[in-house]
C-alpha cells in the first residue's frame, strides 16, 4: 500500500529521477522500487485515467502531463486499496450498479476489458503485453502523443 504521507508531487519528482525518466510508463509501473504496492491491474488503470500510452517515457511527458499522471497514480491506487480494488469513480459505479452491472462490471475501467467498449469514448479496449504481463488500454483515449488528444476525464 502507499505510504499516506506521500504526495503528487513527491510521485512527479520520482518519475523524473535519473534511474526512472527514460523507462517507458508500461515497465516502470512494475517495478516496486518506483512505486510499491501498484501491481498489473493498476498499472493499466492510472495509465487510462492519465490519458497516457504505456510507450510514454517520463523525460518526454510535459510538466503539466507527469503531474497530471502523478495525481491519477495516487487517486486510482488510493480508490482501490479503500474500495477492495474497485478503480472507477463513485459515481460511474453507482451508475452502472443502478443498470444491473456486477462488480466485475463495474470494477474497473479497461483491465480485463479487451473488446469492450472504452467508457469514456467507446472505441473497443485493447489487450497488449508489455514487460510479459497483460496491459489493457483505450487506442483513442491513450495516445503515444503525451495524452495530447485525451478526452475530458474530470468524471473519473
Amino acid at each position: 500500500m502507499l505510504d499516506s504521507l506521500l504526495t503528487w508531487r513527491d510521485v512527479s519528482r520520482r518519475l523524473n529521477l535519473p534511474r526512472f525518466r527514460n523507462r517507458a510508463l508500461g515497465s516502470l509501473y512494475l517495478d516496486q522500487g518506483f512505486l510499491a504496492g501498484i501491481g498489473n491491474y493498476l498499472r493499466s488503470e492510472i495509465l487510462f485515467a492519465a490519458g497516457l500510452h504505456p510507450t510514454n517515457i517520463p523525460r518526454e511527458l510535459a510538466a503539466k502531463t507527469g503531474n497530471r499522471l502523478a495525481r491519477q497514480t495516487l487517486n486510482i491506487a488510493r480508490r482501490a486499496y479503500e474500495t477492495g480494488g474497485i478503480t472507477n469513480a463513485p459515481e460511474r459505479v453507482a451508475a452502472m450498479k443502478d443498470g444491473g452491472l456486477n462488480r466485475r462490471r463495474y470494477r474497473f475501467a479497461v483491465f480485463a476489458r479487451a473488446g469492450q467498449p472504452c467508457p469514456t469514448c467507446g472505441v473497443m479496449v485493447e489487450r497488449i503485453e508489455v514487460g510479459s504481463r497483460r496491459l489493457y488500454l483505450c487506442p483513442a483515449c491513450q495516445s503515444s502523443h503525451q495524452g495530447e488528444n485525451r478526452r475530458d476525464r474530470r468524471n473519473r
